[in-house]
């Protein structure tokens, strides 16, 4: 059986670590089903929107600092006053050494 392509955004599956199937074309991401679901059995939503659906990310401070928000990346991007630790850009990955944070975290 086919199945229907869906919609991604492509940062918020770069996030989750998912890859392009064909690195030079990049317009298909892998199978996000497994994903998809972890996140539906974690019962947690965006602290910012509410909204369960969709890739969340830990606050950075999730843990060892008692911080038990989860995120939206588009959320806290969109926000303006959130801690958006990416970790790569155009021209490649960042040196973790070099950055403030971890790579791939996000803070409010």
């Amino acid at each position: 059986a086919t199945k229907k392509a869906r919609w991604v955004h492509v940062g918020c599956a770069k996030w989750q670590g998912m890859n392009y199937v064909d690195i030079e074309k990049k317009d298909k991401i892998e199978d996000l089903t497994a994903l998809k679901e972890h996140f539906k059995v974690q019962n947690v939503a965006c602290c910012l929107c509410k909204s369960s659906i969709g890739a969340l990310h830990p606050c950075r401070a999730h843990g060892s600092h008692g911080c038990d928000k989860w995120l939206h990346l588009t959320c806290a991007r969109s926000l303006g006053k959130c801690s958006v630790q990416h970790g790569e850009n155009c021209e490649g990955f960042y040196d973790p050494d070099a950055i403030d944070h971890p790579p791939w975290t996000l803070a409010c």
